[in-house]
């Protein structure tokens, strides 16, 4: 249970992190 909520938080933050990407391209 505690593995797949890292996982999640892991897919959150590159989802912010794609955020970022883009606004920079």
């Amino acid at each position: 249970a505690e593995e797949s909520e890292m996982e999640e938080q892991l897919i959150i933050l590159q989802s912010e992190v794609d955020s970022v990407t883009s606004d920079l391209e």
